[in-house]
């Protein structure tokens, strides 16, 4: 037994700015179709969201490390 699925579509118009955002979160096995849905679809474990950042990774690595650094100076001066 065979099912088929037939589903509606719809044009829709943006901008080719909009096109190219668009564009770069596009992966290579996914439709446009694909990008938007998950781009819009609530997650709510953290691990839902994993990749949908680029460079988020490289920021919250940064960000810790100045916090690091921040905590050993506060340290050696409260040790003076």
């Amino acid at each position: 037994m065979y099912v088929y699925t037939c589903m509606a579509s719809k044009n829709i118009t943006i901008t080719e700015a909009t096109y190219e955002k668009l564009r770069a979160h596009k992966r290579a096995d996914e439709s446009f179709s694909d990008v938007i849905e998950r781009l819009t679809t609530a997650r709510t474990r953290p691990i839902d969201s994993a990749g949908a950042y680029p460079g988020l990774g490289a920021a919250v690595d940064a960000a810790g490390e100045e916090f690091e650094d921040d905590l050993a100076e506060r340290a050696n001066e409260l040790s003076r």
